[in-house]
């Protein structure tokens, strides 16, 4: 049998992204899927005694990431740096069945059999605060991204936990 594999690509800002899809995860292995985590260095190393807590993590791939699209508070305050993945995070992410994704909209430009997951996006979270002090080529990629969440087409995202008046969101 070939186990699918289920891309989990968490936001880098903070842990809480990268713990629920690693739980997520982890659910998706006892059903028989192969899971790959997504997440920044930071966010493995403190993961990491709840992946080793798991009593078979064999089928569980982690890849680490950057920030590679728009991100929250955490990536402004480090001066909004946006670095296009490598070919071997390129390569994975597009030979993986699925994608979900936990607040971020970059993956899907590389693979779109996708699902964003999350009680908001990044992109109505700036659209919230202002971009005014976003570089000229990130006010770019947001815009970017703007047109990318219009195309997903499967979102599991709370309306009650939505931020601010301007909402993007898949169709």
């Amino acid at each position: 049998m070939i186990m699918k594999r289920i891309g989990l690509v968490a936001s880098t800002n903070g842990l809480g992204h990268a713990r629920r899809l690693l739980h997520l995860g982890l659910g998706f292995t006892e059903l028989g899927f192969n899971p790959v985590l997504f997440a920044s260095r930071r966010q493995l190393a403190l993961l990491k005694s709840e992946i080793n807590d798991f009593k078979d993590n064999s089928f569980f791939e982690f890849i680490e990431i950057a920030q590679h699209g728009i991100e929250g508070p955490a990536w402004a305050s480090s001066g909004y740096e946006i670095r296009v993945p490598d070919q071997d995070v390129i390569y994975k992410i597009k030979n993986c069945n699925l994608i979900i994704s936990d607040n971020v909209i970059w993956p899907f430009n590389y693979n779109q059999a996708f699902v964003l997951f999350g009680h908001f996006n990044w992109l109505n979270y700036w659209s919230q605060m202002g971009i005014k002090y976003f570089p000229p080529r990130t006010v770019d990629i947001f815009k970017e991204e703007v047109d990318l969440i219009e195309k997903i087409q499967i979102a599991f995202q709370f309306k009650s936990f939505a931020m601010g008046s301007e909402r993007y969101a898949p169709k």
